[in-house]
């Protein structure tokens, strides 16, 4: 048997993962209705009523420490639980969770829809079966069907901003971040998939 050591999951994918919840967590929070302010006030304004009456330049410096603070928590504490055995694997069935049922759950905090809750809940019967390796189909598919839970829930929130029809080149800058959800989303599904696939052939 492998040390516990070798399946422990690398640096840059718990960067990655801590990366993607603070995103997450902003859009959150950003999203949920009333719409008061444009969406890149409404990214500053959450953390701190003061972040409005900044400079551009100590704007973004601001939202990038308060982006950074979180992910930064979040890295530390998932490197701490990773180093003992009988932590390390419940963390790794918790990243792989908030990997597929991260977005969707940020979309519906904001936005709640029934249709919507029952994708999730056939993904989230996917993904068990999947990690409890008696999933009905095949990898190749399972890539396929992760691909399409991701750009449903990408038209989901694109919906959810109000951009569904607005031609995507009039959108504003800030508007194209929802890309970056469900992109990293599914990269880092699949990371992690390989990752625990891994490990369990090793245990």
């Amino acid at each position: 048997m492998e040390s516990t050591h070798s399946t422990k999951p690398s640096v840059y994918v718990d960067l990655m993962f801590a990366a993607y919840a603070s995103f997450l967590i902003a859009f959150a929070v950003v999203c949920k209705p009333p719409f008061t302010w444009t969406l890149q006030t409404r990214y500053f304004y959450m953390w701190t009523p003061h972040a409005v009456g900044l400079s551009r330049v100590n704007f973004l410096l601001t939202y990038a420490a308060l982006f950074l603070i979180p992910a930064a928590v979040l890295f530390i504490s998932i490197r701490l639980v990773e180093h003992f055995p009988v932590t390390l694997k419940g963390i790794r069935v918790v990243t792989g969770f908030l990997a597929v049922a991260g977005f969707p759950l940020a979309c519906l905090y904001a936005l709640p829809r029934a249709f919507a809750l029952i994708e999730l809940g056939l993904s989230a019967v996917l993904w068990i079966a999947w990690i409890l390796r008696t999933s009905p189909v095949s990898d190749r598919l399972n890539i396929a069907l992760l691909a399409f839970h991701h750009a449903f829930w990408l038209l989901f929130a694109v919906s959810l901003l109000g951009r569904a029809t607005r031609p995507i080149a009039l959108w504003g800058g800030w508007d194209y971040l929802v890309f970056v959800y469900p992109t990293i989303g599914f990269l880092y599904t699949l990371i992690w998939g390989r990752g625990f696939k891994r490990a369990a052939q090793m245990s």
